[in-house]
């Protein structure tokens, strides 16, 4: 099997496993299951975020092999919005704040090539 191959299971076997959990819980409403700025819904937010980086972790354990073909740009690039978004002496508010604007910037980067793909994939042609 060639490199190329591997990766292609790989990547398969990520996007199907890691982003859903299935399961009943799935399909339930969550806004009506408590009240909002109710200490639950402060435990649930945190809840999901953590759910979000454990699926990331997952998927950075699947990625490792591949962690010297990381482009040395885009390894700056991580690097600078890691401390621009932990840097000393930021409140909760100012890291959320520099998180939005580096999680904006990337949409604006990356948004046009995944829908074209994501349309690609399904047969939709270019959009």
């Amino acid at each position: 099997m060639s490199a190329t191959e591997t990766i292609d299971i790989a990547a398969e076997r990520v996007l199907s496993i890691i982003p859903g959990n299935g399961g009943p819980k799935g399909i339930t409403s969550k806004l009506a299951s408590v009240e909002v700025g109710s200490p639950d819904s402060v435990y649930m937010v945190a809840a999901f975020c953590f759910d979000v980086m454990r699926r990331l972790q997952y998927m950075y354990k699947l990625a490792r092999p591949f962690a010297y073909q990381i482009p040395p740009d885009v390894a700056q690039e991580i690097l600078a919005d890691h401390d621009a978004i932990n840097a000393d002496g930021l409140s909760w508010r100012e890291r959320a704040e520099a998180a939005e604007q580096i999680m904006l910037r990337l949409h604006g980067e990356l948004a046009d090539q995944w829908e074209h793909n994501l349309r690609q994939a399904a047969g939709q042609g270019a959009s």
